[in-house]
């Protein structure tokens, strides 16, 4: 994604915050990253830290019953290269407890560890994801898509059985 698409995205999420007839909420911002020490026994090899992910995210209550999130991350390779990528965009409406529904890009309902520990390293239970969850892109061990565009369906049935469905496309299976 470049510079362009990004403030493209901004400006969007701009736009749908102020398009509403009743008075917003506030806009809840929220931001969180890692570091990482790299250290190899190879030769002439020096211990150093290195920046990971800085992740920033918007939450917008539009109304009582709809939302907007928006979120980017900002991501530091051994090489110094940097990238900025548009991790989740979406709109979500509560129309009862058992139906949510929602449009954007999202992370997948595939197991708990998606939606729960995606990049926040220091939330992990385990030291690094486990391999067949890696990103896309990211490992040719990983088999599961870890976003999606597209309409996502989630709620409550009963007992506190939940429930998460999506139909989309994604750049992974």
């Amino acid at each position: 994604m470049n510079k362009r698409e990004a403030l493209a995205g901004l400006v969007t999420a701009g736009v749908l915050a102020m398009c509403c007839a009743a008075p917003a909420g506030a806009l809840e911002m929220g931001v969180f990253g890692d570091m990482s020490l790299s250290h190899s026994n190879a030769p002439e090899s020096e211990p150093s830290f290195r920046l990971g992910s800085l992740d920033l995210y918007g939450l917008q209550y539009i109304d009582d019953d709809t939302r907007v999130l928006f979120e980017t991350q900002f991501q530091t390779f051994s090489g110094g290269e940097m990238t900025i990528e548009i991790q989740r965009f979406w709109i979500m409406r509560e129309i009862s407890d058992a139906l949510h529904l929602g449009a954007g890009r999202f992370h997948t309902p595939l197991g708990y560890w998606n939606r729960h520990f995606h990049h926040g390293i220091l939330m992990q239970d385990t030291v690094s994801r486990p391999f067949f969850l890696a990103f896309e892109g990211g490992s040719a061990n990983a088999i599961l898509p870890t976003h999606l565009i597209g309409l996502l369906a989630e709620g409550e049935i009963a007992f506190g059985l939940r429930y998460e469905a999506a139909v989309s496309n994604s750049n992974s299976i």
